[in-house]
């Protein structure tokens, strides 16, 4: 994984390498964004879920992180993420 700051992430499955795009947010502080999307990343994939959703999911905890200040408070709750990336799907 090669996190790309606001260009996203480049991810590979060890056959292929995938482009995870990254998400327009108004950033405050990137404290924590990485550590919040490895996690979040782990969270995703141990919940089931396929690996490039499990890294659209990260990618976008991760952006929202970058919301706040500091490297906890602005942890956003699965459910925020899930509205987040469904307004962003319905975006495009």
């Amino acid at each position: 994984m090669l996190k790309v700051g606001a260009d996203g992430i480049v991810a590979s499955d060890s056959v292929d390498i995938h482009h995870i795009p990254g998400h327009s947010v108004n950033s405050f502080d990137a404290t924590g964004a990485g550590d919040c999307c490895a996690g979040a990343l782990l969270a995703s994939l141990a919940q089931g879920d396929e690996f490039l959703s499990a890294w659209r999911y990260a990618d976008a905890v991760a952006a929202l992180t970058t919301t706040g200040y500091g490297a906890v408070a602005p942890l956003p709750k699965r459910a925020t993420v899930l509205a987040f990336l469904d307004q962003c799907h319905r975006g495009k």
